[in-house]
């Protein structure tokens, strides 16, 4: 009887250092699985101030082009520009860099669609009425598709980010 229960002691304190072990792991993987929401979340957070901020830049944007004024154009776009270089620098988590890499596509879109509208203001204002209007069409179409190109990678990206939220 002493060597059963001697077994038995055994085998329960064996089984009882398992049990432990198990519970002593999961919290640190459920740690690691929270840090990692978290890290999401910051970044994504971040990033939602980074987009507004760059909203209200193009909105000034939108006014200087509104009051024809060439040189608040090129100040805000600049503005708008380094506030991209920001999000650019900002890390993102291992789960959200495909979302980063859209957004700075769509960013780099639009990026370009500005430098070509301010190039193409400047170049209609500064020959004023020598200015070659057959050109004009096919740049503005540039323009517009460049616009249109982020925008499209933008709503695509919206879309990735929202399903990852699901």
């Amino acid at each position: 009887m002493s060597r059963y229960f001697r077994n038995f002691i055994t085998v329960f304190f064996s089984l009882a250092c398992v049990l432990a072990l198990a519970g002593c792991t999961m919290p640190q993987q459920a740690n690691n699985q929270t840090d990692a929401v978290a890290k999401n979340r910051q970044y994504m957070s971040a990033l939602n101030q980074m987009s507004d901020d760059l909203s209200q830049r193009l909105d000034g944007f939108a006014d200087a082009v509104s009051r024809n004024d060439t040189v608040g154009m090129r100040t805000q776009a600049d503005d708008a520009f380094q506030l991209i270089d920001k999000m650019k620098e900002q890390e993102a988590p291992e789960d959200l860099v495909e979302l980063k890499d859209g957004y700075m596509q769509a960013c780099e879109s639009l990026e370009d669609a500005l430098n070509s509208y301010i190039s193409l203001y400047e170049d209609v204002s500064a020959v004023g009425s020598s200015f070659d209007y057959s050109t004009y069409s096919d740049r503005i179409k540039e323009v517009q598709e460049s616009y249109d190109k982020a925008a499209s990678l933008l709503d695509e990206t919206d879309q990735k980010a929202a399903e990852l939220q699901k």
